[in-house]
């Protein structure tokens, strides 16, 4: 099916036509299981999998919130949600891990023993962490932002350091507008500007910065997310 003509489909479903609700879902399958997938890192299938349920319901959701007038096709919009919500459900799925193991405790016992695990736990964190860092580093340079850039623009002042922050959760709370970051590579300052309590030049000033803060909260960089506490809390509205 031609982009054109699915975009067409969407409008139709998002009116309230059920029956084109259901094309959509049907012929969206193999996009789903290739954006699950690639988030997953391992192929999915329907029969086995729970995150293609998750994609299908993202899909669904994409469905009612698209926007054609920002000039992007339905499937860039889709893959923004369906990644958002997995990264969700990943989320979720790490933290009840993680209680599960702690809940059914551990027979090992002795200092040693305890010191090894912190180790390990260590080596895990920055691992990851530097595995976020190399995502960030890769998406940042689609908008020519390296990050050495980002540390020498950053800002100094607490005040622009909050508002740029709490842009950023603006911004990556939106589909829409986080629609509009990735496919035009442009900050949408108008839009921001009308629903934060900061002037457009600050925004204008700390572009660069502002995008990056925006990717790490959109793509649950959780370790990140975690190292940056102290600024999202500045930036509190």
């Amino acid at each position: 099916m031609q982009a054109a003509d699915l975009d067409l489909l969407v409008m139709k479903a998002k009116g309230g036509d059920g029956t084109s609700r259901e094309l959509v879902l049907e012929r969206c399958r193999p996009f789903i299981v290739r954006v699950a997938s690639r988030q997953a890192k391992r192929f999915l299938d329907w029969e086995n999998d729970d995150e293609l349920s998750v994609a299908l319901v993202a899909l669904n959701e994409a469905i009612d919130a698209y926007q054609p007038q920002t000039g992007a096709g339905f499937l860039g919009f889709a893959q923004v949600v369906i990644t958002r919500r997995l990264v969700d459900y990943f989320r979720r799925q790490g933290r009840h891990m993680a209680e599960t193991l702690d809940g059914g405790g551990w027979t090992e016992d002795g200092s040693l023993v305890r010191l090894a695990r912190l180790e390990q736990a260590r080596r895990e964190e920055e691992a990851a962490r530097a595995e976020e860092l190399q995502e960030l580093k890769a998406v940042l340079s689609t908008f020519g932002i390296s990050l050495r850039e980002l540390a020498r623009v950053a800002p100094r002042r607490v005040d622009a350091r909050q508002g740029l922050a709490q842009a950023a959760r603006v911004l990556a709370s939106d589909p829409v507008l986080v629609q509009q970051l990735y496919f035009t590579r442009q900050l949408p300052l108008a839009a921001l500007a009308g629903r934060v309590r900061v002037s457009r030049k600050t925004l204008e000033r700390g572009r660069k910065y502002l995008i990056a803060l925006a990717i790490v909260l959109d793509r649950g960089l959780d370790h990140l997310i975690e190292y940056l506490k102290p600024l999202f809390r500045e930036g509190r509205a």
